[in-house]
């Protein structure tokens, strides 16, 4: 059995996406989506953390991401993670986390209600 990684996050597109074509012709569309995770503290006053990611789409994907994806859109994202590692412009060391989206869905309020109740699951492929 080989090894296996799957990141499945629900957020909001947050920054527009770009769109840009590798010399050889493939199309790679990056965006950011933020996730808002909110909680109680021992005292019941309410917290929350927004975590942006970037998102990675290649081909078919990231012309589908370009046409379908406007700011303040929920989406349901499933990928894995990519770590880069590069040299700033002043030559330092620099780590980037992205998701590289597999897939994605637009969610409406029925879908986050059939998210949050264990049934989005019935949209993936797993073959």
């Amino acid at each position: 059995m080989s090894d296996f990684q799957q990141l499945i996050i629900v957020g909001r597109v947050v920054e527009a996406v770009r769109l840009q074509h590798s010399r050889n012709g493939n199309a790679a569309a990056t965006f950011l989506v933020a996730v808002v995770q909110s909680w109680l503290d021992d005292d019941a006053q309410p917290i929350s953390k927004t975590t942006n990611f970037t998102i990675l789409c290649w081909n078919q994907l990231a012309n589908q991401a370009k046409r379908e994806l406007q700011l303040g859109d929920r989406i349901l994202i499933v990928g894995t993670i990519d770590v880069r590692t590069y040299l700033s412009r002043d030559s330092k060391p620099v780590v980037s986390l992205e998701i590289r989206a597999k897939q994605f869905k637009l969610l409406e309020k029925q879908s986050i209600d059939d998210y949050d109740n264990g049934l989005a699951n019935s949209f993936f492929d797993f073959s």
